[in-house]
This record gives structure tokens, C-alpha cells and sequence, in this order.
């Protein structure tokens, strides 16, 4: 009796950790591109905000690909770590892609500008459809076939590769007026 009892309690804990770890996962792959690392990016042609051309063929090895949306808090947090990164890279192998939201994307592309070609389209424009991109912030690279070899939902973490210093937790917010918080 006491074994069927230990075990009937190590089985609810078994299921009351799937419970949680489950929902986490799949929010986790929803965030990254549909199509996954090591697949062909597809055929696009767009536009960047200076008006050159933009089209598959563009995309050499070794390009740092990243989308962003003006009305999310996450990819406005993200943007210094991806700018950072982005820095370390010649700036016709690193694109941002700004999709808009119902904020000005003036500050996204001044920002971005520096060390990226920008492009901004609607949530359905041609790289979010032929990336697969469904939530934002997401990064992408490119190797040398056309293929993505790596997929982040952290455009200032590489993906496989350490947490950048600038990144680190950011300290808590204060507490508003008649909370209290824990230090």
C-alpha cells in the first residue's frame, strides 16, 4: 500500500512538472522562425529604407538577420544588445528588419541605420513571410548555402554563444505606490 502511494505521488509530480515545462517549451519555439536552423531561406525581393533592392542573393554567409517591431516593449529592450553585436560586423552583413506597429519607427531605424540595412514593412511584408517570423524580437544567421545555421529569440545573445555583459538582468523596477517588493 505505501509503495503504490509513493508512487502515485512521484507520478502527480512528474505530471505537475510537464504541466509547466510543456507550455514553456512550445512558447519558446514560437518565438523562433517556423522553419527552423539549416533551412533555405526562400526567394523575396524588398525594399530598404535607402531604397536599394533587396532580394535573397543578398543575404551572404555569415549575415546577421533581425526582426524587430516597433510596439513591443521585448524588442525595444533587445535593441542595444542587437545594435552591439551588429557593430562587429560589416554593415552589408547584418540586416534589421523593423515591421510596424502603431509607434513611430523613426527611433528603431535611426538607431539601427548605424550598423545595419533597414527595412520596414507590415507584420505580413516579405522577410516576415519568407522567415517564417511570427513573434518578435527574433534573430537569424545566414550561411554560406542560403541556409539559416542559427536562430535566437535573443538578438543579443548569439545564438550557442554567451550572454553578452550589456545584457545581463536588468535591476527591478521600483515598486508603485502601496506595493512593497522583496530586495
Amino acid at each position: 500500500m505505501v509503495v503504490l502511494l509513493v508512487t502515485a505521488v512521484v507520478l502527480l509530480g512528474v505530471l505537475v512538472a510537464l504541466d509547466r515545462v510543456v507550455p514553456l517549451v512550445a512558447r519558446a519555439r514560437r518565438r523562433l522562425p517556423a522553419f527552423g536552423d539549416g533551412a533555405p531561406v526562400p526567394d523575396f525581393a524588398t525594399t530598404t529604407v535607402d531604397g536599394t533592392e533587396l532580394t535573397r542573393d543578398d543575404l551572404g554567409e555569415g549575415t546577421l538577420v533581425g526582426f524587430f517591431s516597433t510596439g513591443s516593449r521585448a524588442c525595444a529592450d533587445a535593441l542595444p544588445g542587437f545594435v552591439e553585436r551588429a557593430a562587429g560586423l560589416p554593415r552589408d552583413r547584418v540586416l534589421a528588419v523593423v515591421r510596424r506597429g502603431e509607434d513611430e519607427v523613426t527611433d528603431f531605424v535611426i538607431t539601427l541605420l548605424r550598423v545595419a540595412r533597414v527595412v520596414v514593412e507590415p507584420v505580413d511584408g516579405p522577410l516576415s513571410t519568407a522567415f517564417a517570423v511570427r513573434h518578435v524580437p527574433v534573430t537569424c544567421e545566414i550561411d554560406g548555402r542560403g541556409r539559416v545555421s542559427a536562430v535566437s529569440g535573443n538578438p543579443a545573445v548569439r545564438p550557442g554563444g554567451p550572454v553578452s555583459p550589456s545584457r545581463a538582468p536588468r535591476p527591478r523596477q521600483p515598486a508603485r505606490a502601496g506595493r512593497t517588493t522583496r530586495p
